[in-house]
């Protein structure tokens, strides 16, 4: 992904066994990543190479996270990203809800 970092968002759910990740870049462009929780070196490393202009972070291990990467993360409750989530894709694919 070519975009300029502050275009960049990125949100990860760290849950106990599988860090799920949700890049989204511009308007349009997004790419989704599953890695072990286990591989916090890789999450790190992707994170310095995207160089995002804001992160999201979910999950039982957002604290952590939040105070290795300092700066300013967001932490957010799991279920409300959920629903967000659900109500953005939905909406994208012109699908009302029952």
């Amino acid at each position: 992904m070519s975009v300029s970092a502050d275009r960049v968002t990125v949100g990860i759910d760290l849950g106990a066994s599988l860090t799920k990740i949700a890049i989204l870049a511009g308007s349009d462009a997004r790419e989704f990543r599953i890695l072990p929780t286990t591989s916090g070196e890789e999450l790190l490393q992707l994170l310095d190479e995207l160089q995002p202009g804001r992160i999201g972070l979910t999950g039982a291990g957002a604290p952590d996270l939040a105070q290795r990467l300092g700066g300013q993360p967001v932490a957010i409750n799991e279920f409300a990203a959920w629903g967000r989530g659900a109500r953005r894709l939905l909406r994208e694919r012109e699908i009302t809800p029952d």
